[in-house]
């Protein structure tokens, strides 16, 4: 992700992609395997030892979302002036603030799971708690529209 490239005429058997700078001679070319996941390059012209790019358009907020989870793990609340900040003088400092925002939504969901995962849970609980306690009764509403249930037990 530190270098920009170009990707050249591909199918879905081969790929080739070349350094974005004008005038660099860094050309590689690949086979996909035959997993269609992974692939094997067969020539490398050169060494890519272009600079980095500081806007770079291959990365996305997933990517960065992944890249700097431990860092929204320490720093649940970071806003996008303190992002900046860290990342000063470095590859990332073109990111977009929409794309530190949803970077920084999808690390949360990763880490705290969505409100479906967490209903689930919940939901679980509350059938176990049934199956486990014969003849209790147990309530389990929701205040989000997607599942119409919240996390409130009662037992009697």
């Amino acid at each position: 992700m530190d270098k920009e490239y170009v990707l050249l005429a591909n199918d879905n058997k081969k790929f080739r992609a070349k350094c974005k700078a004008n005038g660099r001679p860094w050309l590689v070319h690949a086979h996909v395997q035959e997993d269609k996941r992974t692939f094997k390059v067969t020539s490398n012209k050169e060494t890519h030892n272009c600079g980095i790019a500081l806007d770079n358009r291959h990365i996305s907020a997933k990517w960065l979302s992944k890249y700097f989870l431990d860092q929204f793990r320490m720093h649940p609340n970071m806003d996008f002036k303190s992002f900046k900040e860290m990342t000063l003088d470095n590859k990332f400092s073109k990111v977009t603030e929409s794309q530190f925002y949803r970077a920084k939504n999808y690390a949360r969901a990763q880490l705290e799971g969505s409100v479906a995962q967490q209903d689930a849970i919940l939901e679980d609980y509350y059938n176990q708690v049934l199956a486990t306690n014969p003849g209790s009764t147990a309530m389990f509403e929701s205040l989000w529209p997607v599942m119409q249930q919240i996390s409130l037990f009662t037992y009697s």
